[in-house]
């Protein structure tokens, strides 16, 4: 599983996140999903909304978000010193492939 960041983005609900590409290099279909407990800076904690399905071999794009309602950011400059891990699972037997953490 190779997982890029290639932007930060406020859609027009307000709600904050990254675009992400997602590779998945395995040769089944995986599910990749955020894991809860991600910290920004020092104090705060939040919730990011992230699941997608990824085919053997396909690569994706998506958007892993902040709900603006939990997490209110005025400019994207605010989206630092972010870390947490996303998950992929085999999509059949749900058997954990990986864990791959997130710092930004």
């Amino acid at each position: 599983m190779a997982i890029t960041v290639t932007a930060l983005k406020i859609d027009e609900d307000g709600d904050a996140g990254y675009m992400l590409s997602i590779q998945n290099k395995a040769d089944a279909k995986a599910y990749v999903f955020s894991e809860e407990g991600w910290t920004l800076g020092d104090a705060k904690v939040a919730d990011p909304v992230f699941q997608m399905e990824v085919g053997a071999g396909d690569t994706v794009e998506g958007f892993l978000w902040f709900d603006h309602e939990e997490l209110s950011v005025d400019t994207l400059d605010e989206l630092k010193d972010v870390s947490g891990a996303l998950v992929a699972e085999d999509h059949d037997t749900l058997k954990r492939i990986g864990r791959y953490p997130f710092k930004l």
